[in-house]
């Protein structure tokens, strides 16, 4: 998502655009290269979040409230991936609170 955003170009208002150029550089997960287990993880995931309602950008990131359907999502994608919970729970805490500042940097 940053990196959509760092590569955003503003449209009008709180419209933004990418060009197909700059879609073709973001990187992208191969799911041909993932194995069964991955798989099921993440589509088990998609299956709990996909209905639910995200707060708006930068309050999915508040430090202060976290969104905790973003942190579920987060924490589903890491933990697919095979990371420890302890360290999903410590590693997202610390880059919410980054990515929160930089966000309100970006859009004030």
């Amino acid at each position: 998502m940053l990196t959509v955003l760092i590569n955003r170009e503003e449209t009008g208002g709180a419209w933004t655009s990418l060009k197909m150029s700059q879609w073709r550089l973001l990187p992208i997960i191969d799911f041909y290269k993932l194995n069964k287990e991955t798989i099921e993880k993440l589509s088990d995931l998609f299956d709990r979040v996909s209905k639910k309602v995200l707060k708006e950008i930068p309050e999915q990131f508040n430090p202060e409230n976290i969104d905790q359907i973003r942190f579920e999502i987060d924490c589903g994608f890491l933990n697919a991936f095979n990371q420890s919970p302890s360290e999903i729970e410590n590693y997202l805490n610390k880059l919410y609170g980054k990515v929160y500042i930089a966000l309100k940097r970006m859009w004030g």
